[in-house]
């Protein structure tokens, strides 16, 4: 039973991820009216009372338009038993280019796979697989709170290939949110006057530039009370949380979905999920933990299934049934098990580092880095702390090595300027043996991330 269209939505809105079709009684004054606000759920099709089962033709089943996906790409299975655990689902641009000539009909997104060194890799998503991800998308927003006639600001980075404020901002059109789609590279005093102007009920992007532009109001002397903040692309550290809590008031901090550029999304958040951990999209993700690492196999990729995939992330699983009622697993990430670093909103490779080292010096061959994060004044800032270790009176150039460091990593040039990157780096010669080592194996731990 409900009491009126609004109440009705709230009952269905829980489970818009698994609505299909709906069957109606209405009259002509109240179709109209009932039709577009229950669209919002997810509803994918609608039908006088007594017709369901009629088929029309063309009309949508299990929620998808499926003669639109057949007309669009005809798979050839047999090339994906080729690739074996762990294999790469990024390719080149002239393997994309290629594989479009030998296409009748290629058509969808390309997507970069964001900040590396060398070539940059991409991957093709059909129309259909980016809809069925901003779907998944759409339902962890909604089992977060957020619901038609939210206003929602976003600030992830458009452009460059890169696809998170493409996909977030199909996601809340699907939710009928209202959308303030500012970018993460307007300029600061641009993104705090349409804070101010618009008061969104909600914020989304990098956790390192949404602080940033927090700072930007706090400098200026706004006051300004966002409720919700959504991240992705980096941890939102507790020092992070403080200060935007004491910044812009917020009450509720989330994910915006846990999900690669390869595989696409594989956990979502609700209400009850705590720092860090997420519920798996079960039905169409397998998940393995091999040595800690987290192995994916997602099924949402209808051209490209994605099997074993290697997401480089450390998680495990979260035993126990959720508040929220959902079945779905749960499970908590841990941090990064790769030689990636993400600080600064951008990917800083090992690799790169060493190599400016090597540049050098090509003797010293032990290093240590160590990220620590501090609230300053008015701001928080992230630290790179490098020591490496080498002969009394043998010690590196800090100036030169900084610059080499920022020449040879792509992404570091292309996020911040060198000027901002030598006031985050400190540089330590040690003396032999000075760093500390494991006491059972005698290693170095490489990367010690001490950001609370």
């Amino acid at each position: 039973r409900y009491i009126d269209l609004e109440d009705l939505f709230k009952h269905l809105e829980p489970f818009a991820y698994y609505l299909q079709s709906c069957s109606y009684l209405l009259t002509e004054n109240e179709k109209t009216s009932y039709l577009n606000h229950l669209s919002l759920t997810g509803i994918k099709r609608f039908a006088p009372l007594g017709t369901i089962t009629w088929g029309m033709e063309g009309a949508p089943h299990d929620g998808r338009f499926v003669l639109r996906e057949l007309v669009s790409f005809i798979g050839d299975e047999t090339r994906i038993q080729n690739y074996g655990e762990k294999h790469t689902y990024m390719q080149t641009a002239a393997k994309l280019k290629q594989h479009f000539e030998n296409s009748q009909h290629p058509r969808g997104y390309i997507f970069s796979s964001g900040g590396t060194t060398g070539e940059p890799k991409y991957v093709h998503y059909s129309y259909e697989e980016f809809d069925r991800m901003t779907d998944m998308l759409a339902y962890n927003f909604r089992a977060q709170g957020i619901k038609a006639g939210s206003t929602v600001a976003n600030l992830f980075v458009a452009g460059n290939l890169w696809s998170s404020f493409l996909a977030v901002e199909k996601a809340l059109e699907k939710i009928g949110a209202i959308q303030l789609p500012i970018g993460g590279l307007c300029p600061s005093e641009n993104i705090t006057t349409y804070l101010m102007k618009f008061k969104p009920d909600a914020i989304m992007g990098i956790p390192s530039l949404l602080v940033m532009n927090a700072e930007q109001a706090l400098g200026l002397g706004h006051d300004l009370k966002i409720p919700k903040v959504f991240y992705a692309g980096e941890a939102m550290s507790e020092t992070r949380r403080d200060f935007l809590k004491n910044t812009w008031k917020t009450e509720y901090f989330g994910s915006a979905g846990y999900a690669s550029v390869d595989a696409g999304v594989i956990g979502y958040q609700c209400v009850n999920c705590l720092a860090g951990e997420h519920h798996l999209f079960a039905d169409v993700v397998d998940m393995n933990i091999v040595e800690g690492e987290a192995l994916v196999s997602s099924y949402s990729r209808h051209t490209l299934p994605i099997k074993n995939y290697a997401t480089g992330d450390r998680v495990e699983w979260v035993e126990g049934d959720c508040g929220c009622g959902r079945k779905d697993k749960k499970f908590k990430l841990l941090g990064r098990i790769d030689n990636t670093i993400q600080i600064w909103s951008c990917r800083l490779l090992l690799a790169d580092i060493e190599k400016s080292i090597k540049n050098l010096d090509s003797s010293i061959m032990s290093l240590q880095l160590i990220l620590t994060e501090g609230q300053q004044e008015k701001s928080v800032m992230e630290i790179l702390e490098l020591n490496y270790e080498v002969k009394a009176g043998s010690e590196l150039n800090s100036k030169l090595l900084i610059e080499e460091i920022y020449s040879n990593s792509r992404d570091l040039k292309d996020t911040i300027s060198l000027d901002a990157f030598s006031q985050r780096i400190k540089i330590s010669a040690k003396l032999p043996n000075e760093i500390k080592r494991n006491a059972r194996t005698g290693k170095i731990s490489v990367i010690l991330d001490r950001r609370n």
